[in-house]
């Protein structure tokens, strides 16, 4: 949120995987319009990973747990990687780790995995996504947990 956004604002905002910026002060007609952009890009995907179960076997409904910390240090990343590890070994099903850390994303670090792919590969194609665009941005680490990365 920004009183006065400027090219380099919304350069930033982009760079850190905002969707938009939202210029201040708040009115309920920009806000709105952020949150159904925002909405709309979750539908879409939500229904780009329903296609590729379906395609891949059906599982029936997905279930999404997220595990937040107001500070950095506070362990919620390890815990979500547990987690993850976890219900991707002990349950057969497709399980994908999302690291939404737009300040410092290190699920590649407790991975020790390459991050060449990240979520803001995806931006390009927001109105097309499809099963493929997300699969070819996922790392399917040897534990079968996949993992989208945080944005660089």
């Amino acid at each position: 949120m920004v009183t006065e956004p400027t090219s380099q604002d919304y350069a930033t905002a982009l760079d850190s995987g905002s969707r938009g910026v939202i210029s201040y002060p708040l009115n309920f007609e920009n806000l709105a319009a952020r949150i159904q952009s925002a909405a709309a890009w979750s539908t879409s995907l939500r229904l780009a990973v329903n296609r590729e179960q379906s395609e891949e076997q059906q599982f029936g409904g997905g279930k999404m747990i997220a595990v937040a910390s107001s500070k950095g240090g506070a362990g919620a990343s390890t815990l979500a990687l547990h987690l993850a590890l976890e219900a991707a070994q002990s349950s057969g099903r497709k399980v994908v780790l999302l690291d939404l850390d737009l300040q410092k994303p290190d699920q590649s670090i407790l991975l020790d995995i390459p991050k060449q792919r990240d979520i803001t590969d995806l931006l390009p194609v927001i109105d097309e996504l499809s099963p493929r665009f997300v699969r070819d941005v996922l790392f399917e680490h040897p534990s079968g947990l996949s993992v989208l990365l945080g944005p660089k």
